[in-house]
């Protein structure tokens, strides 16, 4: 084998395991990962010689990769479009229990969470009371007392 050719066949392997880790670190559309398969399957073809057994195994690897990485992505993509159940503007409308006196400003207790609250027009609410969230402003809701029936 020529040392050209072991020269070439490392560089575009270095070239391939770069390429994978930049597919790892920056959002893309999969471009880093399938242009490192390539270069992990050229790269090999060069240094090995043809080999097919080493070919071979570096086209395996390259394709688990790309099906790793398309999985990935998928998976991203399902998180990103989901929402939190306890959502802030999910809460409007849901009824909560304050935790401290609310005078106006104090706590609520909501989906299992613990909130800051300010009542609405400044009236007050005791700890243990239930209320109703009406506004989000930011992390604070905005809550008035339900009625006892």
């Amino acid at each position: 084998m020529d040392v050209e050719w072991i020269s070439w066949g490392s560089g575009i392997l270095v070239i391939a395991l770069v390429l994978l880790f930049l597919e790892t670190q920056l959002s893309g559309m999969g471009l880093f990962g399938a242009g490192g398969a390539v270069c992990l399957v050229l790269g090999a073809f060069m240094l090995s010689n043809g080999n097919p057994i080493i070919v071979g195994g570096a086209t395996i690897i390259s394709f688990a990769s790309v099906a790793l990485t398309i999985k990935t992505m998928y998976e991203a993509r399902k998180v990103r479009n989901y929402s939190s159940p306890t959502d802030p503007k999910r809460l409007i409308g849901q009824l909560g229990t304050a935790t401290t006196a609310l005078e106006p400003y104090g706590s609520v207790l909501i989906a299992g969470e613990q909130w800051s609250a300010v009542t609405d027009f400044g009236t007050s609410v005791a700890s243990g009371e239930r209320v109703i969230i009406w506004e989000v402003d930011g992390l604070v809701l905005k809550v008035f007392k339900a009625n006892e029936d």
